[in-house]
């Protein structure tokens, strides 16, 4: 989305990172040893400048989250986009928080209480998505899809627990050389991931440039309501 320069995005790390100048490894080794974020870090997903720069009340709606809707966030964090969605969804929604990390989970719980989004379920979930609910609205992976080893097989699980209105949404680093993100060899091009969403049976309704360093994608099941992107 070029022409709204407002939707712009930072690393979770929201610094320069030497790592992402690393060498290019050759794309479409879908199982690789991958950096993961460290949840000690995990003040730095919070800090004001990733507020400012990836504004997540824009970004949701831009996704198509509605009220009323079930909002899967999948590598929650501390509840970047967990906590703007449950008052999105309202009263008559959910958010699903999901993650791998406990540290994560106790410190949206927090944030949770503190804002009493009593419509926010917490899971920790391992890297292989089992345990995910099914039919969800809206299935989200922000900065998480370079973090998996086994990507593809991440997204085949997804599409069998997404119903046929379910939406899924993938906001990740495009593959080149920025200021901020993971090393190159963990990218993965917005044409390879397109790639991989046809292979799966996902139909793209609406790809756009969050900044000029990452994507998003959002898709439904193919031949499932919604007419596909003009750049689809």
């Amino acid at each position: 989305m070029g022409s709204n320069p407002t939707l712009s995005a930072i690393s979770a790390e929201a610094v320069s990172s030497p790592r992402s100048r690393g060498p290019l490894r050759k794309e479409g080794c879908e199982k690789d040893v991958s950096l993961k974020f460290d949840p000690a870090r995990r003040d730095r997903l919070r800090h004001p400048r990733r507020s400012r720069r990836l504004p997540p009340f824009k970004i949701l709606r831009r996704l198509g989250l509605r009220r009323g809707d079930t909002f899967v966030d999948i590598g929650c964090g501390p509840g970047f986009f967990s906590l703007p969605a449950s008052r999105i969804v309202g009263e008559g929604g959910k958010v699903v928080a999901v993650d791998v990390s406990t540290e994560m989970l106790t410190d949206l719980k927090a944030g949770a209480a503190a804002e009493g989004a009593s419509n926010i379920v917490f899971k920790q979930v391992g890297e292989n998505g089992a345990g995910l609910p099914a039919n969800a609205g809206l299935y989200f992976l922000c900065q998480v899809l370079h973090e998996l080893e086994d990507k593809r097989g991440y997204l085949a699980g997804l599409r069998r627990r997404m119903g046929p209105e379910s939406r899924l949404a993938v906001l990740d680093y495009h593959r080149r050389r920025t200021k901020h993100g993971p090393p190159l060899f963990q990218r993965v091009s917005l044409s390879r991931l397109r790639g991989w969403l046809q292979e799966f049976g996902f139909r793209v309704v609406d790809v756009f440039d969050v900044n000029a360093e990452e994507y998003a994608v959002v898709s439904r099941i193919a031949g499932k309501g919604g007419k596909a992107s003009e750049g689809a």
